[in-house]
């Protein structure tokens, strides 16, 4: 196998993978101008053909590596990667992401609202162990909201933004 040489990009979106003439819904998690690391239920297998496609987006390629429900991909044509994320204003999701993650760790608010709900920051801070538990309880959230292909393409966007405060509270785990 070929190592990698080019940047990739984390994402959260889906896309069908066609292999011959069947097709799955796939979660691409990360991607280069040049491949994709996917997620999906049956992978097919390794040295196969396949056609990614998101929209009126495809590139076809071959798979480089499966495990585990997950595969990598090799284009045979390189992409524009941004062409292939959300169009929606995506850096407001990830800024509001960054405005919590800081209300969090300074504890100077009593009781922000965001999003529509009230949340409480109290004095204490939060152990790794309790922001572990939130991020995979996220994590797990997505993954079942992810699985309808109706409410992913109706909340995209959402589903990305559950994704990136899932990594965003991974980060802060790790400095606590």
């Amino acid at each position: 196998m070929k190592p990698r040489c080019e940047p990739r990009t984390n994402m959260f979106l889906m896309a069908t993978l066609y292999i011959g003439a069947h097709s799955t819904p796939v979660k691409v998690r990360d991607m280069s101008t040049g491949g994709a690391l996917i997620e999906g239920g049956t992978m097919p297998p390794l040295g196969h053909g396949i056609r990614l496609c998101r929209g009126s987006l495809h590139v076809s390629g071959e798979v480089v590596w499966t495990t585990g429900g997950r595969s990598g991909l090799r284009f045979n044509t390189a992409i524009t990667v941004t062409d292939w994320l959300p169009r929606a204003n995506a850096t407001a999701p990830q800024m509001r992401i960054d405005e919590i993650v800081q209300l969090v760790k300074s504890s100077e608010a009593s009781s922000p609202t965001f999003a529509g709900s009230e949340v409480e920051i109290t004095s204490r801070k939060l152990t790794s162990l309790e922001i572990t538990q939130l991020k995979l309880a996220i994590e797990a959230l997505a993954e079942d909201l992810a699985a309808d292909p109706d409410i992913v393409a109706r909340h995209m966007e959402k589903l990305q933004s559950l994704d990136l405060t899932a990594q965003a509270l991974t980060k802060l785990a790790a400095e606590r």
